[in-house]
């Protein structure tokens, strides 16, 4: 073919084909102008920068991260992730020290301040407001300028982010759940407020404390028994378990035996008092609960 051709391909500004190097791709190694050789049969192609032919890992071996060199371990007895950089809240002074939290579930907060000052006059400081109580949010701060720094006040049947976040603007003291709901403890975690979701089989308490409880409520305890929370606890040393629910207050010893960290007292303690009952009833009711909790011992 004669450069008059006008059929032959012309290169930039008007040039000819040129050499091989022009017609190469750029970077393609071949600017030397030397014509691409066909690999050898059989051969592996090799890559490009390095040379390297790559090598299929041993039979058996799984390919390691590219950074650390490990495989990534599976979380320990498949707990529920913890909130990053969050510790677990320890229990307030007042539960520890007493070993009874009163539950004040009433109709309505009428009552709520007396029956609470009886209570605190008698000993047992560490007192739980209910939302299933009309107003018990509302009323947690008029309790707490009423009763200073003499009892802790926490918040129970709390169910959602929404109203634990409620709660503790309030100022509960402390944050109590009938179940486990990740977005309750959370809120309570982030706060560095104690919590105590709920739970009953081995599975429930184990799930709750390896999210972060600070104890994990036993409920509802009456419905077990004490040999339940013995024999759950056993597997799981370090657990700490708050019964509740249906709890009679000379009950309260045997529960503290069996490994208990508190008991929580509701309609066994409060009676009547709640509905404008019998409130000196109310304060020996709570002295021997408390009686009960020392004897069993720490």
């Amino acid at each position: 073919m004669s450069a008059a051709d006008p059929a032959a391909p012309v290169g930039p500004a008007g040039r000819g084909p040129g050499s091989a190097a022009e017609r190469a791709p750029h970077g393609s190694g071949a600017a030397s102008g030397a014509a691409a050789t066909r690999p050898e049969s059989g051969a592996v192609p090799t890559a490009p920068e390095s040379g390297a032919v790559p090598t299929a890992p041993e039979p058996g071996v799984l390919p390691t991260a590219p950074e650390s060199g490990t495989l990534p371990t599976a979380p320990e007895s498949g707990a529920l992730p913890t909130a990053p950089g969050s510790g677990r809240a320890e229990p307030g002074g007042a539960l520890l020290r007493t070993r009874v939290v009163a539950v004040l579930r009433a109709g309505s907060t009428e009552h709520l301040l007396p029956v609470a000052e009886t209570l605190v006059d008698a000993g047992l400081v560490c007192l739980e407001l209910t939302l299933t109580t009309p107003g018990a949010v509302e009323a947690l701060p008029r309790l707490r300028a009423a009763l200073g720094t003499a009892a802790e006040l926490g918040v129970g049947s709390v169910r959602s982010a929404t109203e634990a976040r409620r709660c503790l603007g309030a100022g509960a003291d402390f944050v109590v759940s009938p179940h486990l709901r990740a977005d309750v403890l959370a809120e309570a975690r982030a706060a560095g407020v104690p919590v105590y979701p709920g739970g009953l089989t081995p599975t429930e308490l184990a799930a709750a404390w390896d999210a972060g409880a600070t104890a994990v409520k036993l409920f509802p305890a009456s419905t077990v028994g004490p040999a339940h929370l013995r024999a759950c606890t056993d597997p799981f040393p370090g657990l700490r378990v708050m019964p509740t629910g249906g709890i009679g207050v000379d009950e309260t010893g045997t529960w503290i035996r069996a490994g208990a960290l508190a008991v929580g007292l509701g309609g066994a303690l409060t009676g009547d008092a709640l509905a404008g009952g019998d409130l000196r009833a109310l304060a020996g009711r709570a002295r021997r609960a408390l009686a009960a909790a020392a004897e069993a011992g720490p």
